[in-house]
This record gives C-alpha cells, structure tokens and sequence, in this order.
C-alpha cells in the first residue's frame, strides 16, 4: 500500500517517522523487499540486528542511509548481514548523502552486503559510503563507486578492521578508497582487495595518518592519484605487513607510484612476505644519502622478525630516474643516492656514535 510496514499479518503495523527519522529499538529486522526511504534510519539503542535479505535501502533525497548513534560513555552495536550477499544500502541518483554515519559511542559491524552508490556532498566531506567517528568492523561484503572530499569509500578516525572484503571504484580527493586518521586506535584490513579508486591529490587506493596500521593479505592495484600514492599514501610513522602483499599497477599520472613513505615512514614487516610484491616511492634523497623503506618488525609472539631474501627482494622502488641504489641495512632495506657517507671513528654509514 506504499507504506512502510513493520511485521506480518494481523499485528503488522505502519513504520512511523520519530522527529523525522525512522527509528530502529533493540531488536532483529528482516527485509522482505527493496526499501525507499523518505529520512534516514536511526538505531535508538544497542543490538540493533538488520539483515537485507538480498534487499536494497535506497535513500530518495540528500540525507544519510543510516545513522548510528551511541549512548552516553556506552557503545552501541549495530548489525548489518545479507544472507544472499546482493543486497545495497545506496542512494537515488543525484541524490546526496552518505552509507551509513557512525557517530562516537557507535560501533558498526558489517557483514556482507553492499554500500554502493553514495556521495558524502561537495566541500569538506568525509566518507562516502561509510564515516566512522565510532568503531567500525567490516567482515565480507563490498564498499564501492562512493565518493567523498576525503575517503571516498571509508573514512574512519577511531578503530577499523576489515575482513574478506572489496574497496572499489571510490573517488575522493583524498583516500579515493579508505582514509584512516586516528592518534591512538588501530587500523587492520586482511585478506582485502582495494582497485579502481581514484584520488584527485593523494592516496588513491589509501590515505593513511593512523597509530597502528597492519596489513595481511592485501591486494592494493589499479588505484590512482594525481599528486601522491596512487596505491596508498603512508604518513604514519610504520605500516606493518606480512602474508601475500601485492602492492603494484597504481599509478600517479602516467607513473608508477603504488606505496608513497613520506619523510621518516617505513614498511615495517612482521611475518614472511611470501610471494609478495610492493613497489615504493619516496622523497628525494640527498646525495650520498639513503632512506630505510623496509625493517624488520615484531611477530605477534612479540619476537624480532629477521628478514630473508625473499621479504627484501619483494620491496623495491617504482621508478629509478635518480639512480637509488638499494642497499642491504642489518635487518632493513634502504635506497642509497651516490655513495655512502662514512663516518671517521667507526668507518660504517650506520652507526649512532
């Protein structure tokens, strides 16, 4: 009857608007067909449980799909799933507004489905299909053709992990795919694939200024960006990796260009890079200069992880204009420009005397 209704026969009853948004309690919610919706969807509490069904959410004028608040010093969870993995939280073309908001004290946790289709706004927007100020965790399903000023597939400030997911054709000017920004809490993406994404400045794939960062199993191709890290920009001071790393076919104009360290920045690897792959860019070295783009890190059984051949011989630098030497560092790999400088007492370039 063109109405939204909630359950089934005799005690269904019509979904009311509360203060202009449609309200979720506590509870399991089950789509049976595609959803328009007029406002936005708001959980009012913890353990809200939506499944799509294969369904889609389609947001028909320039506000957020769904909007996760939290309570006071108290997270509140709330639950995305799609047992048929095809259903959309999107919006009606032209429309503007972002996937899914998630404010502090609001933990989303997703698992399968898409979030596709959504666009944060012009100006300083952030998260396209997903703004985490809260926690979010991703586990299967696809973020893709979102955009945003900054992190046009995901933007996340405080904890983010993702699982067995898809970052895909997501625009930005910063963070075409992902831009994580957090001082204290942790990024971790494993088995993830990140392509297609675009960046009108930096960070194509990725844009990334967290504390802790670890990835296993990523797949970062096919990005682009017009000034910095087609594949992903690192400003933290680390990133860790191990696993199958393919970092590779990203590109800054018609450059390779695929993980851009900024001053200071290095891979620090964790585990066996086994049959990995992870080009590197970085700033200009100073003659008879080098920088570290590699060194060894701590396992988790919090033991020094020693590098072999193979983890060395799969870093290496995407374009060599300059000449960059890469040179072997006890435990690290490093880019040398001209000839080392030594130091008088000791006769070595990397001492700390």
């Amino acid at each position: 009857n063109g109405k939204f209704m909630m359950g089934e026969g005799e005690d269904a009853k019509e979904w009311e608007k509360t203060d202009g948004y449609f309200a979720l309690p506590e509870g399991n919610y089950y789509l049976k067909t595609d959803l328009k919706t007029d406002a936005t969807i708001k959980n009012t509490a913890s353990g809200v449980y939506l499944c799509l069904n294969g369904n889609s959410i389609t947001a028909m004028g320039d506000f957020d799909v769904i909007t996760l608040v939290g309570g006071y010093l108290e997270d509140w969870y709330f639950y995305l799933s799609d047992c048929r993995n095809k259903g959309e939280i999107t919006h009606a073309e032209g429309k503007i507004g972002r996937g899914v908001k998630v404010d502090s004290y609001s933990s989303f946790q997703m698992y399968g489905g898409s979030i596709t289709g959504n666009n944060a706004g012009s100006g300083m927007s952030y998260g396209g299909g997903v703004y985490a100020a809260g926690s979010f965790c991703m586990y299967g399903g696809t973020i893709s053709d979102n955009q945003a000023y900054s992190g046009g597939g995901v933007y996340g400030s405080l904890l983010v992990q993702i699982y067995d997911s898809f970052i895909i054709n997501n625009t930005a000017t910063y963070g075409g795919g992902l831009e994580y920004t957090a001082d204290f809490w942790t990024l971790i993406m494993q088995n993830v694939t990140i392509t297609g994404n675009t960046a009108e400045q930096s960070g194509g794939g990725a844009y990334i200024y967290g504390n802790i960062v670890a990835m296993t199993n990523v797949t970062i191709t096919g990005n682009k960006a017009g000034n910095k890290g087609g594949g992903m920009l690192l400003g933290s001071n680390s990133i860790r990796m191990t696993g199958k790393m393919e970092i590779t076919g990203n590109k800054v104009g018609d450059n390779a260009n695929n993980v851009y360290l900024s001053d200071g920045r290095w891979i620090e690897v964790t585990g066996a890079l086994t049959g990995s792959t992870i080009g590197v860019s970085m700033p200009a070295i100073d003659l008879h200069d080098y920088v570290v783009v590699a060194k060894g890190g701590m396992t988790a059984n919090y033991k020094d992880y020693v590098l072999t051949q193979e983890d060395r011989a799969a870093i290496n630098i995407d374009v060599n204009d300059a000449g960059y030497k890469k040179m072997e560092l006890d435990n690290g790999v490093a880019y040398l420009n001209g000839t080392p400088h030594t130091h008088a007492i000791c006769g070595n370039a990397d001492c700390n005397e």
